[in-house]
This record gives C-alpha cells, sequence and structure tokens, in this order.
C-alpha cells in the first residue's frame, strides 16, 4: 500500500472505532467493554491501539 492509502485505511479505522465506542457510551454500556470493543475493532483490523476513556472533564 501507498503512504496515502495506509493513512486513509488508520483513518478509516479510528473513525469506526470512535463511533462505535460513542454509540457504545451514550446508550450506557460499561466502559470497560468500550473499551475492549473498541481495542477488538482496531486489532481485527491489523493495528494496536491504546484507549483511554473518562466519565467527566478534567476541568470543570
Amino acid at each position: 500500500m501507498s503512504d496515502k492509502k495506509d493513512t486513509q485505511f488508520y483513518q478509516e479505522v479510528l473513525d469506526i472505532c470512535l463511533t462505535a465506542g460513542r454509540l457504545m457510551i451514550e446508550g450506557g454500556s460499561e466502559m470497560y467493554r468500550v473499551e475492549d470493543t473498541m481495542m477488538r475493532i482496531a486489532k481485527n483490523a491489523g493495528l494496536m491501539i491504546r484507549v483511554f476513556l473518562r466519565r467527566r472533564p478534567v476541568c470543570s
């Protein structure tokens, strides 16, 4: 793959992971399930990611 195609592929996988995570959080899923799902999506696409979730903003 060319660099442009690699970048596009990585962006698409990231978008899918973030969309799945957002939908799960909005649906009331537990955070560990959201993290696990996002990591599984990326892993099945051949990528290794680290997921950090927080429930509330750091600064109020």
